[in-house]
C-alpha cells in the first residue's frame, strides 16, 4: 500500500518507499503514520526523538515508574534525593 510510490521528506529528498524514508530517519513506519495521523508535520513526524520508557533500578528491583520505587522505598516522592545516588536509570 505505502510501498508503490516515491516519498519525499521535509527537505525534498526523495525515497523509493515510505519504509525507506522511515529507515533513513531511524523510525518505524507505524510511528511515522501515527504521528502524521495525530497532526504532526512531516518534519516533526520524521525528526522528533523517540521517547524511550524509563525504568528505575533500586536494590536489585526494577520499577516502571518513580511512584512504585518510592512506595517500595517507603519514602515520599519529594524525598527522592535521599536515595537518588542509589537509583540507576535503565
Amino acid at each position: 500500500m505505502f510501498e508503490s510510490r516515491r516519498h519525499t521528506d521535509h527537505l525534498g529528498e526523495e525515497y523509493p518507499s515510505l519504509k525507506a524514508m522511515c529507515e533513513h530517519y531511524g523510525i518505524s513506519m507505524s510511528l511515522y503514520l501515527n504521528r502524521r495521523y495525530n497532526g504532526a508535520s512531516k518534519r516533526d513526524a520524521l525528526t522528533l526523538p523517540i521517547r524511550r520508557k524509563r525504568y528505575y533500578k533500586y536494590q536489585g528491583h526494577i520499577f516502571k515508574n518513580k511512584a512504585g520505587l518510592m512506595a517500595y522505598a517507603g519514602i515520599a516522592e519529594n524525598d527522592f534525593w535521599l536515595i537518588e545516588d542509589k537509583v540507576i536509570l535503565i
